[in-house]
């Protein structure tokens, strides 16, 4: 073999449209450890067969994979370090094409384009964690528009850091109604509880379907859904242990939460007897007025609720003596008055989720959960436990 051949054997190139690539590296590397025990996380897989290549990432518990499709006829696949790659594709600015150059010999990347040339390093892509996608226990698919309507109205109620590991995600399951059967999401954090629901159409589901999505998954599944068709399907598929989505030429693998949620059907289907109706632009406005005079992270917001009128009022007893009241109207089925202490940030997110113009706020008394829900859509609502007002 002549060192002309040799040399040839060990360097492989393709040349890749910049905004493609750099598309298909934004989709996949928030899920890569900058700071790993096992340096293989800290790179993305590229993988290049026949006329597609495939970026994949993972952190052993969600997997992203991403395909675009290249002018080229070789099969080979590498790793490098994916933050670094990211930003040298994000910054470049004088080329609309890039061309990569492998050498597995010096197990090195060469990226060109336009004036400016990188050297990175590579990993043997063997050694880049493995994941089975043949998941076909449990199979459905639903529209974009319907999943981020399930994501958007109850990802804000996901615990953070709670011990009680089940509550740092989203509950997905089936609910049968008598008559349909519907797919809900309930999330919560113990001080709220917030759920959305679909009418499943042609699903194959049984009625004891559940798991409960990790928040790392939801947050990335969130982004992914943001610029997809509203009218695009999403396939998906599950068994006990992991859950797979398909998002055109998108996919993401996650684990489940190994654990049973709680049974949140009592809170669920609360049903206070005192109704009041506000517009949702002119609610935020005052809480967010109010909240002026509020410091740290106090997030006391008391709603006095009169049979015209609603007042919201924060006072501030911690480094000076402050309070702010804002006035709006309402419409309230009941002559006597209420007054109500809610997390004020708690309620702002309830609202921002809330796509009409008028929110119904259902109350018994001052001790007991305020439901929060859409006038014109009554598939989602929200549910806040009230804090102790101080007399």
């Amino acid at each position: 073999m002549s060192l002309k051949s040799k040399f040839q054997e060990e360097e492989r190139t393709i040349q890749i449209e910049r905004d493609s690539f750099l598309n298909a590296l934004a989709k996949t590397k928030s899920v890569v450890e900058k700071r790993s025990s096992m340096p293989i996380l800290e790179h993305v897989r590229i993988s290049v067969q026949g006329d597609t290549l495939s970026v994949t990432s993972t952190d052993m518990d969600i997997t992203i994979v991403d395909s675009i499709t290249i002018d080229t006829h070789h099969d080979f696949e590498f790793t490098t370090v994916a933050h670094i790659l990211y930003e040298i594709v994000r910054r470049i600015y004088d080329s609309s094409t890039l061309k990569l150059v492998l050498n597995q010999t010096k197990n090195t990347l060469t990226i060109t384009a336009g004036r400016s040339q990188f050297l990175l390093p590579t990993l043997d892509a063997s050694d880049f964690p493995s994941f089975d996608c043949n998941i076909n226990q449990f199979q459905f698919e639903i529209g974009a528009s319907l999943l981020k309507f399930l994501l958007v109205h109850t990802r804000h109620a996901m615990s953070l850091a709670d011990i009680r590991y089940y509550l740092n995600g989203i509950y997905l399951h089936t609910v049968d109604t008598g008559s349909d059967r519907i797919l809900r999401m309930v999330a919560t954090d113990t001080h709220r509880l917030a759920g959305a629901e679909v009418l499943l159409k042609d699903a194959k589901l049984p009625s004891d379907f559940g798991l409960i999505l990790p928040r790392k998954t939801v947050n990335e599944l969130a982004k992914l859904l943001e610029d997809v068709e509203e009218d695009l399907a999403i396939s998906i598929a599950a068994d006990n242990n992991r859950i797979l989505f398909k998002i055109g030429r998108v996919m993401i693998v996650s684990k489940v939460i190994d654990a049973k949620f709680p049974d949140y059907t009592r809170s669920y289907m609360i049903t206070n007897d005192k109704k009041f109706v506000v517009n949702v632009q002119n609610m935020k406005r005052a809480i967010d007025l109010v909240s002026v005079v509020s410091e740290g992270k106090s997030r006391e917001l008391v709603l006095t609720i009169d049979k015209n009128r609603i007042v919201v009022s924060v006072t501030n007893n911690v480094s000076i003596i402050g309070y702010a009241k804002q006035e709006i109207e309402v419409e309230f089925s009941c002559d006597e008055q209420l007054e109500i202490m809610v997390n004020s940030r708690y309620l702002l997110e309830c609202l921002n989720g809330i796509d009409g113009t008028r929110a119904e706020f259902l109350i018994s008394d001052s001790l007991s959960p305020l439901v929060v829900q859409d006038c014109d859509d009554n598939r989602c609502k929200d549910i806040l436990m009230p804090m102790r007002l101080q007399r």
